[in-house]
């Protein structure tokens, strides 16, 4: 980014950036965001700018953009809010690690209503990569309880990976996350 030339660029297609700047500061947008964009993913120059900065295909490549990214942000939040749920509940009913306690809910038939309440979301469930397996293991109605994330398994887990890309720059590991969730809150509970 040093070796930008920002004030020749600027100055070269001012009334392009400054045109972004007074649309997008009214619908108060990141301009900033959106000129990362244009470089970054879209893979423009300086180059682009006249034909393509202010292009309605775009505008529109950046809004989808901005979807997409707050949609990793909500299966990201999901993910976390399962971890936190699933520590809690190992907690009280004493289990040390992550896998007693998957054992236990399809033992005891509870993992497709706590699917269903959302207690623990498919983004959790798919970011484990034999999750599949199970479904051998499970009683009909909790089979039929996942069934869409047995369908969708590989969307979920490329979709829960590309928002722990994201937010956390690393894949999602589920019941590493959750062991250290339960062995931190242990500890918080001995002192």
């Amino acid at each position: 980014m040093r070796r930008v030339p920002w004030k020749t660029t600027y100055h070269k297609y001012s009334k392009y950036f400054d045109k972004l700047v007074e649309v997008f500061s009214r619908y108060d947008i990141d301009v900033f965001k959106y000129i990362e964009f244009f470089v970054k993913h879209q893979k423009k120059s300086e180059h682009n700018i006249k034909d393509e900065f202010l292009n309605l295909k775009t505008l529109d490549l950046f809004e989808e953009f901005l979807d997409a990214e707050e949609k990793r942000k909500k299966a990201f939040k999901w993910f976390m809010k399962s971890v936190e749920n699933i520590s809690d509940e190992c907690l009280q009913l004493g289990f040390l690690t992550t896998k007693d306690y998957i054992r236990y809910i399809i033992q005891t038939r509870k993992i497709g209503n706590y699917y269903l309440t959302g207690k623990i979301s498919k983004y959790w469930f798919a970011s484990i990569p034999s999750f599949k397996k199970i479904q051998n293991k499970l009683d009909s109605l909790s089979r039929d309880e996942m069934t869409d994330i047995f369908k969708m398994f590989d969307i979920y887990n490329t979709e829960i990976n590309e928002a722990f890309l994201l937010m956390k720059n690393c894949k999602a590991n589920p019941i590493k996350m959750t062991d250290e969730a339960i062995f931190k809150k242990r500890n918080c509970n001995r002192k």
